[in-house]
């Protein structure tokens, strides 16, 4: 039985007439594959010929780091966002929870939402909307952890972001999925006047992984921070691709991403700015590098710049390369082996992205995954 054959039976039954439309504009449109331009890079088509249970809603706990003031569960609207992202249809057919948040004042404690999945061949769909009113502040984590075992599992996430005026949500995003999972996460934001958007991204697992953002910087004086690290090994494939719209003058981008690829893994990440007419004394950045460890991996990256008005700062590059062989033969001169020397330095360009991480527990934790993920890998290639 097929993924399409499965599945046609499982549509809950709440607003069913819409799912079953969701789905069938899935199901006609098939799973990606790269003779989409936006899916280049990475194909999907395999996933038709597998079949996947829907997983039980209480693998989903959302909750306040210290487990006070819990986030409420909600039955979202699966049909509220309009479709951008390929895989939205079938997000809306199946989507049942998700977290449904107005965040206002400061909030001290910083919110988890865990995308958890446990179980062979299950799925989940979520869809979630957090806002803050004018002049909020929160932190946010979204883990998506392993689960139990190298599980072969589904996720596909929407939420939407909307932040009001003077309002500034730090966003930390951490996929460290099974080697065998699947996971699609959209991000829509609109960005009002004066608030800020700040975002750290980690990827290091998942055998198919997509990461769509889109940003709106609405209003003037909205800013956005975007900072992103994927360390990759095995077989895991990670495809990354953001837009960002300055529609309003004097907003201001700044995104960074570190790609460190290792073995036969692959790192795929589209980055695209577009300055709308009329945004006047837009100031922009965009800078890519990767790092290869393997001769086997594969990183693609791609900066976009669109311009369509004046009086504006932009700027964007790519950089590609692999480890100083001068510095890692220093180190061994001082007594490391090669894997180490390797690894240290590996870690050392790991680091621009990981000090940007505001919850020091986390970096430490992220700092010691990005090491043993690699520690392997880099022995491997060691002469």
């Amino acid at each position: 039985m097929n993924f399409f054959d499965s599945c046609r039976n499982s549509i809950p039954q709440d607003q069913h007439a819409q799912r079953v439309d969701a789905f069938a504009r899935f199901e006609a449109a098939g799973w990606p594959t790269p003779e989409l331009e936006s899916w280049h890079y990475s194909d999907w088509s395999g996933l038709a010929e597998q079949s996947f249970a829907i997983a039980k809603p209480a693998l989903d706990p959302v909750f306040a780091l210290d487990r006070a003031q819990p986030l409420t569960l909600v039955a979202l609207d699966p049909v509220q966002t309009a479709t951008h992202f390929a895989l939205d249809a079938l997000n809306r057919a199946f989507a049942k929870q998700g977290v449904d948040k107005t965040i206002d004042g400061v909030a001290n404690i910083p919110f988890l939402i865990t995308h958890a999945l446990a179980g062979e061949q299950t799925m989940r769909h979520l869809r979630h909307r957090l806002a803050l009113s004018a002049g909020a502040k929160a932190t946010v984590l979204i883990w998506d952890a392993p689960g139990a075992g190298e599980s072969d599992t589904l996720l596909t996430a929407v939420l939407t972001l909307t932040l009001a005026a003077g309002s500034h949500l730090t966003l930390i995003r951490v996929q460290d999925a099974d080697p065998k999972a699947t996971r699609a996460l959209h991000l829509k934001a609109h960005v009002a006047a004066d608030a800020t958007l700040e975002m750290v991204q980690l990827d290091f697992g998942g055998a198919r992984v997509r990461q769509e953002t889109e940003v709106t910087l609405a209003e003037p004086g909205a800013r956005f921070e975007q900072t992103g690290l994927a360390a990759l090994t095995g077989k895991s494939r990670v495809d990354q691709r953001s837009h960002v719209w300055h529609a309003a003058p004097r907003c201001t981008s700044r995104s960074s991403a570190r790609l460190i690829a290792a073995s036969t893994s692959k790192a795929i990440l589209n980055a695209k700015v577009q300055v709308q007419p009329g945004a006047a004394k837009t100031d922009s950045e965009t800078r890519i590098a990767s790092l290869l460890l393997s001769d086997k991996a594969e990183i693609d990256a791609k900066p976009e710049l669109e311009i369509y008005a004046d009086d504006v700062q932009c700027a964007h590059g790519a950089t590609f390369g692999q480890l100083d062989e001068d510095a890692a033969f220093y180190l061994r001169s001082r007594g490391l082996s090669a894997a180490e020397a390797q690894s240290l330095l590996t870690q050392a360009f790991a680091q621009a992205a990981l000090d940007r991480l505001p919850l020091p527990g986390l970096k430490d934790w992220a700092e010691q995954r990005v090491s043993s993920l690699l520690m392997a890998s880099v022995a491997a290639v060691a002469p």
